[in-house]
């Protein structure tokens, strides 16, 4: 979860439902703080990195002029998604889940989304058929509060009528790529407790 606004958000406020919603729709991470600071192996990038040298990485030819450094490396950003989606498996199976709904929030979380269910899906593929797993399955819903780079207050969700068929008594893990006033994640979480 990223934070791009100046201040910094009580996250605390945000993801404070009670541990089963009503249909139970199962939230078992509760965070005290913004996601990053609670993970101890965190990987901190401060805000005065100078980047990496460009001629160390395989980029196209024709952004050599316009790139300068490279700031975070694709295979860094690829391990970390693998390492959460390690975390995620583990988790759940300690918390005795056997099958785990997927939620993406388009449109912003696509991409970390497809990247993350592939790392879930191989962790799945490696392992023997007498190991314990998780089993997936994906379910999408679009919400927006943001026009342009400003948010208007106002959380649009469109597909929330799916939701009640699909996720009702399943435990669900909401993947959003990033979280700014957390008025989005709010709105959702609400209609999440209604089904």
């Amino acid at each position: 979860m990223l934070n791009r606004s100046q201040e910094p958000v009580n996250a605390s406020k945000l993801f404070t439902p009670p541990s089963k919603f009503s249909s139970s729709i199962s939230l078992i991470h509760k965070f005290e703080t913004r996601m990053s600071l609670n993970i101890p192996s965190c990987l901190n990038i401060p805000d005065d990195f100078p980047g990496y040298d460009k001629d160390i990485f395989h980029y196209p030819e024709r952004y050599s002029d316009i790139i300068h450094k490279i700031l975070i490396p694709n295979g860094l950003i690829k391990d970390r998604i693998s390492k959460i989606a390690s975390n995620i498996e583990a988790h759940y199976l300690k918390a005795g889940v056997k099958q785990l709904k997927l939620l993406c929030v388009l449109k912003g979380g696509y991409k970390f989304f497809g990247d993350l269910n592939e790392s879930l899906s191989n962790l799945s593929s490696l392992r023997r058929e007498d190991e314990e797993h998780l089993t997936y399955s994906v379910q999408f819903i679009r919400a927006k509060s943001y026009t342009n780079e400003s948010s208007t207050g106002v959380v649009k969700i469109t597909g929330e009528e799916y939701l009640e068929k699909e996720l009702r008594d399943q435990d669900v893990l909401v993947v959003e790529d990033i979280i700014d006033t957390g008025t989005t994640m709010t709105k959702l979480l609400e209609t999440l407790r209604k089904i």
